[in-house]
């Protein structure tokens, strides 16, 4: 076998500056000296550089060579590394011939890394192979994995070789087998831990019966890129394929899990339904897990008819629960809005999450449309006045506590733009507006003038504090706890509740 060919230019082909020059036959006295590693550098380096065209092919090729070169000692202590080496020379040699397709010998290296490094990758591939025999099964795929892939890769480096696609089919081949044989394992685990029906048991049962889809999902043929057929399985035609007989013990398995989903779901369908007689919240909670995995299961089976069934009835629970809870808050906040009680915009902030939960499960529920027309009907005013009532705060604190002040002035600032969101011809909003807002400004210079005061006093091995710094020390220390304003400052969307109701 002919080996690497070594073409060095015997002088300039071009206007190519005299350095480039110098430091391509600099890397070539260190190849020539078999210092390839210092050559490997040069010639990267000058492969970065702006190069004029006569000189990027020798300099591609040349990379080739080194690196083909820095592979052969490895091929038998570190095959992973001189694949790896000869991957990279097979790619350099592929540049130069893109810079200068007639190239002899670059086209004579490429082929000739390309037979050792397709047999490189078929060696390691077998061992791969190998080496998985007689270990148990959740062993044996990765190596199977890594056979098959290093396989493929054998087969796409020499497409005609049919040594390499015979052995890369039989990989894969034997991967699908044990990719069935643990799926089928983990089937057997799920249907005993079914049987046992309790929530315990059914998590593992769950977790198995994925388990076995996953691996059945991924029993697909082999099919090299240059074989437009596929692989041809050297079983009897009258057998099933490893993929037909995936796709039938994955449909098993997906209607068993769908099956389990649907049992748990209506479990804690019950569950739902008897918490929300006293607690609706977290009846709340129950019904959202059970409708998931009621979808669950839909996504498995389509069809199923008890899954379907229970979607249904948990969406209807949930709608008529929310729309009951949304119409006690907004009876609620009706009722503090009349006696001019500031928590009246918390109690229809919360009615209205509520009815919009509810029109997310049905958009075309009567009650829950006009329950939350009627909250986005009041909410400006009680927002005003919740509003009111924290500019009327800051101004009671201000004297005594500037920074206390200013945590109320922001929170009735933010009160009052979310009711003009909502209202904004609302002339009460407008006017506190235009009154806390000058209050702000006073206090927040204030605030600034004292920290910057207060920096020289501190420890110089610290940087100075921020402005921010500060406030957030301040305001956490003093802030006023009010167990009536919980409401969350500088919220835009009048909605605190997520949910998953987006099916």
């Amino acid at each position: 076998m002919v080996g690497l060919v070594l073409a060095l230019p015997t002088g300039r082909s071009d206007n190519a500056p005299p350095d480039s020059w110098a430091a391509y036959n600099a890397a070539v006295g260190a190849y020539v000296r078999r210092d390839y590693t210092n050559a490997l550098e040069r010639w990267e380096d000058l492969s970065l550089q702006r190069l004029p065209r006569g000189l990027r092919a020798p300099v591609w090729f040349q990379l080739g060579n080194t690196q083909f070169r820095l592979g052969e000692p490895l091929e038998t202590g570190a095959p992973d590394d001189a694949a790896e080496w000869w991957r990279r020379s097979r790619e350099a040699y592929r540049v130069a011939l893109s810079e200068k397709p007639r190239d002899d010998a670059a086209r004579h290296n490429l082929a000739l890394v390309e037979r050792r490094l397709s047999r490189l990758l078929h060696r390691l591939g077998n061992e791969a192979r190998e080496t998985a025999d007689g270990k148990p099964v959740s062993d044996a795929i990765p190596l199977l994995r890594d056979s098959t892939q290093l396989l493929l890769e054998a087969t796409e480096v020499a497409p005609a070789d049919p040594e390499i696609r015979a052995d890369y089919e039989r990989a894969g081949r034997r991967l699908q087998q044990t990719l069935i044989e643990r799926a089928v394992q983990a089937e057997r685990r799920g249907d005993e831990s079914a049987q046992q029906k309790n929530a315990w048991a059914d998590r593992t049962a769950e977790r198995e019966y994925r388990a076995a889809l996953e691996d059945l999902e991924a029993v697909v043929p082999a099919r090299p890129p240059s074989d437009p057929g596929g692989v041809r399985s050297a079983s009897s035609s009258d057998s099933p394929s490893p993929s037909a007989i995936a796709q039938e013990a994955g449909e098993r398995v997906a209607r068993k899990l769908a099956d389990l989903l649907t049992r748990v779901g209506q479990r804690e369908q019950r569950e739902g339904a008897q918490l929300s007689e006293w607690n609706p919240d977290e009846a709340l909670d129950v019904f959202e897990t059970a409708l998931r995995r009621f979808t669950d299961a839909l996504d498995l089976q389509p069809e199923h008819p008890e899954a379907a069934r229970g979607a249904r009835e948990v969406r209807a629970a949930m709608e008529k629960l929310l729309v009951q809870e949304g119409q006690a808050h907004l009876r609620e906040g009706r009722e503090q809005l009349a006696r001019q009680r500031p928590a009246a915009a918390r109690s229809l902030e919360t009615a209205l999450s509520r009815f919009e939960e509810a029109l997310a499960i049905r958009p075309t529920s009567v009650p829950a449309q006009n329950g939350a027309d009627e909250a986005r009907r009041l909410l400006p005013d009680a927002l005003t006045l919740a509003g009111r009532n924290e500019l009327q705060a800051g101004d009671r604190v201000e004297p005594n506590s500037p920074n206390a002040a200013l945590g109320h002035y922001q929170q009735a600032e933010n009160d009052f733009q979310q009711a003009l969101e909502l209202a904004p011809t609302q002339p009460a909003a407008r006017e506190g507006l235009a009154e806390v807002q000058p209050r702000l400004a006073r206090l927040r210079e204030r605030i600034a003038s004292e920290a910057e005061a207060a920096a020289p006093g501190r420890s110089p091995s610290r940087p100075p504090p921020t402005l921010q710094s500060l406030l957030g020390e301040v305001l956490e220390r003093e802030r006023p706890r009010d167990d009536d304003r919980q409401r969350q400052s500088g919220r835009k969307s009048l909605g605190t509740r997520r949910t998953t109701l987006d099916w």
